[in-house]
């Protein structure tokens, strides 16, 4: 680990550059502007990181005063673009649900290739023989990236007089607002499942008030699994509300006869032995990996145009179940992008958070959307 003044030394040709392209593109993005990690040595890459990393944006602010150490306050925007990717992760599922992440690209609107599964097959084939020609199937979905973005609401007296790591406080709830942006915009893409092959396997209506693992009236999560392995694909994700874990699959997992007794809950199958609950995931129900999520998007805006009031029960709650190996990609234009920024001190003066995402569907019917109505 460096002291911030071994960083401004051996890292001065770095920071000069910074400072260039901040002033001539008034934003600061390390994929496409100069950044304090581009240095040619990677083991002072390496340690560089890991200082800004330990300190605080707070502290380094202070140092980098106009009675601190010269030229660190260009060290500033790497540490914010780096807290505000870190901070994203805590509501930002999109790495964690997309089959891909693609990030950055030239141009506008990204074009996706994705073959049908049932017209790209291998065949027998003689040794020695020359492979049958067999190209498949291409459909392109269409990455059209949504804008959005926010200002960090840092007040300038933070900087200079506030001990209380306030700054760092501001610019977590801006990166969290952006992942939440993130995570709503993929949910409604992955709700409708529109953009690839086959035909999303869409439950219209769920059992009223309650959405059960086994034994639904209507239709329940395990209809959702066998469905997509009708398909082809085997589930091994879900995305719910709390509420719906809760109030009615907890009490449903393992039972067997209809209906449930009371006092059920939920319990670890003891048979067979399942893999362990895969990373950034909540917990594991059999061989679905559980993420829980309150976006808006499954029970309110993104799903129905219904509107559910924050403090008020849902009117409806929409529970996903897919192969998260098969069902979707992300591609990220722009990510925690810091507009309207050429002085590194001045984030308070109309500095933006933005980024530029979309995502798509690759085989829809990897996909099954099971929605509880009239939800208590």
């Amino acid at each position: 680990m460096l002291s911030i003044q071994e960083i401004v030394d051996k890292c001065h040709t770095q920071l000069l550059a910074v400072r260039r392209d901040m002033n001539a593109k008034g934003f600061f993005d390390p994929t496409e502007t100069a950044s304090v990690y581009n240095h040619p040595d990677e083991s002072i890459r390496i340690q560089v990181k890991e200082t800004l990393r330990r300190i605080s944006l707070q502290e380094l602010l202070m140092k980098s005063g106009t009675t601190g150490i010269a030229g660190a306050a260009y060290l500033i925007p790497d540490k914010l673009h780096d807290d505000l990717v870190f901070y994203g992760q805590e509501t930002d599922f999109c790495p964690l649900l997309s089959a891909y992440m693609v990030n950055g690209w030239e141009g506008g609107d990204l074009k996706v290739d994705v073959v049908n599964p049932l017209t790209y097959r291998a065949h027998p084939m003689i040794s020695g023989a020359q492979a049958e020609d067999n190209t498949g199937e291409t459909m392109q979905p269409t990455l059209t990236p949504n804008a959005f973005g926010i200002n960090i609401p840092i007040g300038g007296d933070l900087f200079e007089d506030n001990p209380h790591g306030l700054v760092e406080w501001h610019v977590r709830q801006a990166a969290k607002a952006c992942g939440l942006a993130a995570t709503d915009y993929l949910l409604t893409v992955l709700a409708a499942a529109s953009d690839g092959w086959g035909t999303r396997g869409y439950s219209l209506t769920g059992d009223t008030n309650q959405t059960m693992w086994i034994g639904g009236t209507t239709a329940d999560m395990t209809d959702g699994i066998d469905h997509i392995s009708h398909h082809e694909w085997i589930a091994n994700t879900t995305v719910m509300m709390p509420h719906v874990f809760y109030h009615s699959v907890r009490e449903t997992i393992g039972r067997d006869i209809a209906p449930a007794v009371a006092g059920n809950i939920w319990k670890p199958t003891p048979m067979p032995q399942y893999t362990p609950v895969a990373q950034g995931f909540d917990f594991k129900i059999e061989n679905l990996d559980v993420k829980l999520s309150t976006s808006s998007t499954l029970h309110g805006l993104g799903v129905r145009g219904v509107t559910d009031a924050v403090g008020d029960s849902p009117t409806q709650c929409v529970t996903l179940i897919f192969d998260r190996n098969n069902a979707l990609l992300t591609g990220r234009k722009r990510w925690m992008r810091i507009e309207n920024y050429s002085d590194p001190r001045t984030i308070t003066q109309g500095a933006v958070v933005s980024c530029r995402q979309d995502s798509v569907t690759l085989f829809d019917d990897a996909v099954y959307n099971l929605t509880e109505t009239g939800a208590q």
